[in-house]
């Protein structure tokens, strides 16, 4: 995997993530069942113009596994909660599938957060679930 390999720590676990280049910050956002490795073509590239951040999401890669019972809520929060931690207060996001349900909803809930959104085979946009459902299937946000 190109760029620099980093964990950090956050309030629910470790985290893994890939990060290269300089410039405005760009975070890529993997599907369901995959990890930030997906991005290994897209980074160099990327990184001509970005700091490029490949994070591993909740469940995935090198990244802590949860015992969530909202996981759309707390992967939000984990998403502002990576920012925080990296001093970084407003990004590009760029979302495939399941990562694109989280780059659309932290849009959502932080627009301040997200400078620009590319969704890419996203998850969320119809009316199937996207996300594995909360024990209230009608709970707000579903």
């Amino acid at each position: 995997m190109p760029g620099e390999e980093q964990l950090i720590q956050l309030s629910d676990g470790e985290t893994r993530f890939f990060r290269m280049g300089e410039g405005p910050p760009l975070i890529l956002l993997h599907g369901l069942g995959e990890s930030s490795v997906v991005w290994f073509d897209n980074m160099a590239p990327l990184a001509a113009s970005h700091t490029v951040y490949a994070v591993d999401l909740p469940g995935h890669g090198g990244t802590f596994k949860p015992l969530w019972d909202r996981p759309l809520e707390q992967s939000v929060q984990f998403m502002v909660d990576f920012m925080d931690a990296l001093d970084i207060s407003t990004a590009s996001m760029l979302g495939n599938s399941v990562g694109g349900l989280l780059a659309l909803a932290t849009a959502l809930r932080h627009p301040q957060r997200v400078d620009r959104l590319v969704l890419e085979g996203s998850a969320g946009l119809g009316r199937e679930k996207a996300w594995v459902p909360p024990v209230d299937d009608s709970a707000p946000g579903w």
